[in-house]
């Protein structure tokens, strides 16, 4: 017989937890995972606490700096991208103008 082990019922893995205060490294439950980074947490003493906070509060204001940057980035890729559009009809315009007037 075989001693394969089966993966646990997402509710058995929080009674699990409920009653050892263990998480599996395994676990698949719902939550489970972000219960694990919030004890990781908690467990910090306040200094920890604290440098940590810094850092996710730095890593949110560098990702909306580079958000900003990207969505300027497109919209003045765009207006640039309109102006050579509306330069080259213009041109093309011109062009077929000169060659029906030629014509005609």
């Amino acid at each position: 017989m075989s001693s394969t082990r089966w993966p646990s019922p997402p509710l058995e893995e929080w009674i699990e937890y409920l009653k050892t205060g263990i998480i599996r490294p395994d676990t698949k439950a719902p939550g489970l995972e972000e219960a694990r980074q919030k004890l990781i947490y908690y467990n910090m003493d306040r200094a920890e606490q604290l440098a940590y906070d810094e850092h996710v509060n730095a890593v949110m204001i560098q990702n909306d700096v580079l958000s900003t940057a990207a969505s300027e980035g497109r919209e003045e890729g765009r207006e640039e991208g309109l102006k050579e559009g509306r330069e080259e009809g213009l041109k093309e315009g011109i062009e077929k103008e000169k060659i029906e007037n030629a014509k005609g």
